[in-house]
């Protein structure tokens, strides 16, 4: 069915732009702002320690996800690879450090490759 599989891309590439899109608030917000430690002071904070911990346990659930129907399997992995970004832009508020988005944005970014839309042989299940 092309007009779902069109839908497929256009879900794909509108998640990838938001993370990108994150990625450029986070940025422009927390640049300008002063850090009170250096970036691997900020690395070892305890809360930026869980919300990576949280990333990656995101990050391999959206791996382990297996529903029985393909559609909600696409769905569910992209939504939950947006997840491990928000977790990053999350730790970069947090800390005032813009710097700290970015290892979470490319494990996302990963999990998105590895979930490209579906190609023009995808048949869609039940």
């Amino acid at each position: 069915m092309p007009a779902e599989r069109r839908t497929f891309q256009f879900v794909w590439v509108a998640l990838v732009v938001a993370t990108c899109i994150y990625g450029v608030i986070d940025w422009i917000v927390i640049r300008p702002q002063i850090r009170v430690n250096g970036f691997e002071a900020e690395l070892r904070s305890p809360i930026v320690l869980v919300l990576y911990a949280a990333a990656v346990a995101t990050f391999l659930g959206a791996l382990t996800i297996s529903p029985s129907r393909r559609r909600e399997k696409f769905i569910t992995r992209l939504a939950l690879f947006e997840s491990v970004a928000i977790f990053g832009l999350i730790a970069a508020f947090v800390t005032n450090d813009w710097r700290l988005f970015i290892p979470a944005w490319a494990l996302a970014i990963v999990g998105f490759l590895q979930s490209l839309p579906p190609s023009a042989e995808y048949t869609p299940g039940p």
